[in-house]
């Protein structure tokens, strides 16, 4: 997905994150690339409709919050930096503490509240999203209803054949889709 969210030097960097889209929750590695996001996350909420806002979480398995708070009165001369690297990437960690060297001692509460809550709930709204260019799949298509699963004949339109993702047919990552698109092909070819 392109977003102007994050800068290039993140490019490369892998992170284990929680993506919730409406209902959806998922939960695979993003990758940060040269034109913005990318990774088994990204292209398996490309399934969804993400016309709406969508929050991705850094922290996924661990209470952040707390441990900040914690580190605020056990470990006040380290850097905030210095404690979420033991969590995230350092580049990630410097970029989101915005390069903030002072001690986490000298952070105010609301300022760990703000960052955790960055870290947990990162906001990215449709107006930050340029481009689905690279997306793996994306939802949408010819209705499977008008469709027959036998002969992939439209029940419309005699003679008119579809097959793979032309339909209205989304498989998560692994294969699926080429296994559509070969399966349901193959059959249109038979009946064609």
């Amino acid at each position: 997905i392109k977003t102007q969210l994050f800068d290039s030097s993140l490019m490369g960097i892998s992170v284990p994150v929680e993506i919730n889209i409406q209902k959806h929750k998922i939960t695979d590695s993003l990758l940060f690339t040269h034109f913005g996001l990318g990774g088994p996350a990204i292209y398996r909420s490309t399934l969804f409709d993400i016309t709406d806002n969508f929050y991705i979480n850094f922290c996924p398995n661990i209470n952040i919050t707390e441990i900040l708070k914690t580190a605020k009165y056990q470990y006040g001369k380290k850097t905030c930096i210095g404690i979420l690297s033991n969590f995230l990437p350092n580049k990630f960690a410097k970029y989101m503490c915005e390069n903030n060297t002072k001690n986490i001692a000298d952070w105010k509460d609301t300022e760990i509240s703000d960052l955790a809550n960055k870290l947990t709930h990162f906001c990215i709204t449709n107006a930050k999203l340029i481009g689905f260019q690279s997306a793996e799949v994306t939802f949408g298509g010819v209705d499977t209803s008008q469709i027959s699963s036998k002969t992939m004949e439209s029940k419309l339109c005699k003679n008119l054949f579809f097959a793979g993702e032309v339909l209205d047919i989304t498989g998560d990552l692994g294969g699926f889709n080429l296994q559509w698109a070969f399966s349901s092909g193959y059959v249109a070819g038979l009946n064609a």
